[in-house]
């Protein structure tokens, strides 16, 4: 979308769709676009329906294709994880509430262990997500020398 001139000495400014900027944030995949895509799936800036269908027409080769799908998909996995992670916080704090009142540090110290173990979960995935490049990288050129070879023992 353009914006009309103003009070800009002449420049023009344009507004991407937001589902644009995501797919785009999604090829480039960097570590800041990990984050900024998953906040725009968190707080429903984009839709995963509308993010699939602009992947369709997005020209990238059929592997990047694919990452990308998996990247939507984990982003509004990722946003119901913390939805049930904070209900189950809500329910383990009824639960003590019943057995009586907890503390500042006890509160802080659940929330602490449920934090830590919904990243240790996103991070098993993302440790899957990068093996699974790393060995298809290593497939895709046969010629290319990663270690030693079968002659390399007979020179020592």
């Amino acid at each position: 979308m353009n914006l009309p001139t103003g009070d800009t000495e002449g420049v023009q400014g344009l507004c991407l769709d937001p589902h644009d900027l995501a797919i785009a944030k999604y090829v480039a995949r960097r570590e800041k676009d990990i984050v900024f895509t998953r906040e725009l799936a968190k707080r429903e800036i984009v839709s995963r329906d509308r993010l699939l269908a602009l992947l369709d027409k997005t020209p990238a080769s059929e592997e990047v294709r694919r990452r990308i799908h998996t990247n939507i998909a984990n982003d509004f996995g990722a946003h119901k994880q913390l939805d049930e992670a904070q209900q189950r916080k809500v329910t383990w704090r009824e639960s003590m509430g019943a057995k009586g009142s907890l503390s500042l540090e006890e509160i802080r110290a659940q929330a602490r262990k449920d934090w830590l173990k919904l990243r240790e979960e996103q991070r098993g995935e993302s440790r899957s997500d990068e093996a699974d490049r790393n060995h298809d990288q290593r497939h895709d050129d046969p010629l290319k020398d990663y270690g030693a070879g079968i002659d390399d023992d007979a020179t020592e």
